[in-house]
């Protein structure tokens, strides 16, 4: 089963926030390789926005490490400790000490890929959709009832 929400925010993650070594962290980073691959093939909109973790006080640095350590253990392309300077380069706005930049973060229409996914479902002929939800009521039997 597949499910596509219409209020999806349309972030392709990175994988930086799972343990090292959990599926969801496998997943995570794969499954953005898939997506940018995906929208690519199918010519849907997508982009690549990076993403700015900022440390704006001595207390946040040891996070923002671990935060890199577990994204480098994840396999998250091209993830980078930058420098204050950098930070301003890249955001003016911006004030940190220290940033964790995730240039592999991004976004998509999840609208329309969850439209492309089912056109290719149906193309087969051996999928359909579903647009409502079945409910099954049920009774459990407890021994004290």
């Amino acid at each position: 089963m597949f499910v596509i929400r219409k209020s999806h925010s349309g972030v392709i993650h990175a994988g930086i926030y799972y343990e090292p070594g959990s599926a969801m962290a496998r997943l995570c980073v794969e499954g953005a390789r898939r997506m940018y691959e995906y929208c690519g093939k199918k010519n849907l909109p997508h982009k690549r926005v990076g993403k700015l973790i900022v440390a704006t006080r001595d207390s946040e640095l040891p996070i923002l490490e671990d935060l890199y350590k577990r994204a480098t253990a994840n396999g998250v392309p091209g993830i980078e400790l930058i420098s204050s300077k950098k930070v301003q380069e890249m955001e003016p706005n911006v004030r940190a000490l220290q940033a964790l930049h995730s240039p592999n973060t991004g976004i998509t229409d999840y609208a329309k890929v969850g439209r492309s996914f089912a056109e290719d479902l149906l193309s087969t002929g051996r999928g359909q959709i579903r647009t409502r939800s079945v409910l099954f009521t049920f009774c459990l039997a407890y021994p004290w009832s």
